[in-house]
């Protein structure tokens, strides 16, 4: 069953759908073994993590640096992680 099947199927029984944010190994390793449902990695670690006044100077790479920290951590849950701003213009771009 893939992610979107075992959603829906949730839902259809009434079942919560957990998420929470990562934005390292060790955290991601936790919250998977915790047996959290979904994994996010926000743009939001601009500030929480590296100190930038917003969410604006996020780049790709730093996206994907922590994307990749997460994704050693977690075995079974979905990993959801966010495209900074500006790394696509139109919906085209994104997929």
């Amino acid at each position: 069953m893939n992610a979107t099947e075992k959603f829906r199927e949730m839902k259809r029984r009434g079942q919560r759908i957990t998420a929470l944010t990562a934005y390292d190994y060790p955290t991601a390793r936790l919250l998977d073994e915790s047996g959290l449902d979904i994994i996010l990695i926000g743009d939001s670690l601009g500030m929480v993590v590296l100190g930038y006044e917003d969410t604006t100077q996020v780049t790709l790479d730093e996206m994907l640096h922590h994307t990749r920290a997460v994704a050693r951590g977690v075995k079974r849950a979905l990993i959801v992680a966010d495209m900074p701003i500006h790394s696509y213009d139109t919906p085209e771009q994104s997929v």
